[in-house]
C-alpha cells in the first residue's frame, strides 16, 4: 500500500476539503492529481503528517498503486521516501474517510486515467 499526505496550512485549497471532509471525501467521490503526485510505500513517511497533532493534515492511503518507483533515480544522499510517481492524471475513488484528531484520512482506490491522460494527435495538422 502507498500514501500520501499533505499539511493544510502549506496548500491552502485543501482548507475546504479538511473542514467539510464528509461532503469533499463521501464515498464514492472522484478525486484527481492532475499534475505528478508523490505516494511513499514507507508508513514512517506517511505517518509524519499525522503525527503532528497540532497541524491539520489529511493523508491519502492506496492499498494497490500503480505508478513508477523512484528509488533509482533519487539524488545521492537523499534520504529513502520509497516515492511512487503514478502516471499523471492519477484518478482514485474514495473508499472511506475519516477524522482522527487534526488529521483527515481517506482510502482511495485508483481507477484507469486512460479517458483523462493527453494522447498525442495521431497525424500533424
Amino acid at each position: 500500500h502507498c500514501g500520501r499526505g499533505a499539511k493544510v496550512s502549506t496548500v491552502p485549497a485543501l482548507r475546504d476539503a479538511f473542514d467539510n471532509h464528509r461532503t469533499a471525501f463521501a464515498p464514492g467521490k472522484r478525486i484527481n492529481f492532475w499534475g505528478f503526485s508523490s505516494f511513499s510505500s514507507d508508513d514512517k513517511v506517511v505517518n509524519r503528517f499525522m503525527a503532528d497533532v497540532n497541524e491539520d493534515s489529511i493523508v491519502y492511503t492506496c492499498g494497490k498503486l500503480s505508478g513508477v518507483q523512484m528509488d533509482a533515480f533519487a539524488p545521492a544522499g537523499m534520504p529513502d521516501e520509497s516515492e511512487v510517481l503514478p502516471l499523471a492524471p492519477a484518478i482514485f475513488t474514495v473508499i472511506a474517510c475519516i477524522k482522527v484528531h487534526r488529521c483527515v484520512v481517506v482510502t482511495i482506490e485508483q481507477q484507469s486515467n486512460f479517458l483523462d491522460a493527453y494522447v498525442a494527435p495521431t497525424k500533424e495538422l
